[in-house]
């Protein structure tokens, strides 16, 4: 994948059904984004505002599920380090609608960055 090999991280919108399968991780899963998100904690939800919009602060709850630190030279990238494939699950407060986003990211990304880029590629499709 291009982006791999330059540095650049991505969130990727899917459906629900894709498998998502963990790996050297201490939350092993592998099983539909669906069923993942099911079956997660209440606490591994965060309420994080997604951007401004006419009423104030968009707020979504999102969770976010590390499934493997990849070392970005395996894939022929010019780059070195340890990136992170994930899993990031948007909630939408007023209905409970789940929106699914497969991630890669340099380790240590902070959720709030990781919906900061899902919310700036939202924008740039509009």
């Amino acid at each position: 994948m291009a982006f791999k090999r330059k540095a650049r991280g991505y969130v990727l919108g899917m459906n629900a059904n894709p498998s998502f399968r963990s790996w050297g991780k201490p939350l092993a899963v592998a099983s539909p984004a669906k069923h993942i998100a099911e079956a997660l904690p209440e606490n591994a939800w965060n309420r994080v505002p997604e951007g401004d919009g006419t009423k104030g602060p968009k707020l979504h709850d999102w969770a976010f599920l590390d499934l493997a630190d990849l070392d970005a030279d395996d894939f022929d990238a010019a780059f070195a380090d340890l990136w992170t494939r994930g899993l990031l699950i948007c909630s939408n407060i007023a209905d409970g609608d789940l929106t699914f986003f497969s991630t890669w990211c340099p380790l240590g990304a902070t959720l709030e960055k990781r919906v900061t880029v899902e919310g700036a590629s939202l924008r740039d499709r509009r």
